[in-house]
């Protein structure tokens, strides 16, 4: 598999217009907001190969998170890491530097794996598991981060995607919630990749 690193005007033009419009499509009941996620997961079925299909689904992430950054981190079973597979935004010394990170590290990405659930830090430089790592973090000009497990065939976890924000903030719930319904759809397609 090739990695997958673009910038953010790279991504998919059409998938991000129709991500920014998801908001304004909600409703009371969210029933136009789940439509619009079931739209998108039709169009991630079409994908026949897995190292696109995650490049789309951090495309969406970032998009639905009105997020600067992301990244999607593939889980190595031998070695007991987290490597990068794919980022937006980021520039190439970070995915060098970080090109992989122990999988019980302190980052997010780290805890998310570790717990697997999600976590939130609205500011790094005011986060413990953070702190632990130094404040090195400043020169990639991202202050919070939310990191989101992947789950495959099963339910079996093999990475986390993370979406990086300039500035110290949380997503809203709403958001979240319209990130876990596409996720649900998400986990269907890798699943179906997987057996490929």
């Amino acid at each position: 598999r090739t990695e997958d690193h673009v910038r953010p005007r790279e991504v998919d033009h059409d998938l991000a217009r129709a991500i920014a419009e998801a908001p304004v499509l909600m409703d009371g009941s969210g029933f136009r907001t789940r439509a619009r996620v079931y739209e998108l997961s039709a169009e991630l079925l079409r994908e026949t190969d897995f190292s696109r299909a995650l490049q789309k689904v951090l495309e969406v992430a970032v998009a639905l998170l009105k997020a600067d950054k992301g990244n999607v981190l593939l889980f190595e079973e031998e070695r007991k890491e987290l490597r990068l597979a794919n980022s937006i935004g980021f520039p190439q010394e970070f995915r060098e530097r970080y090109a992989t990170l122990p999988s019980d590290s302190s980052t997010a990405c780290g805890r998310a794996f570790q717990g697997r659930r999600r976590v939130v830090v609205e500011d790094i430089h005011r986060d413990p598991g953070f702190q632990k790592l130094g404040l090195e973090n400043h020169s990639f000009g991202f202050s919070a981060v939310q990191s989101t497990p992947l789950r495959g065939r099963n339910g079996r976890l093999f990475g986390i995607l993370s979406t990086h924000y300039d500035r110290p903030r949380r997503p809203s719930n709403e958001d979240l919630g319209t990130l876990d319904l596409f996720m649900h759809e998400a986990e269907q397609v890798f699943a179906l990749l997987e057996t490929r």
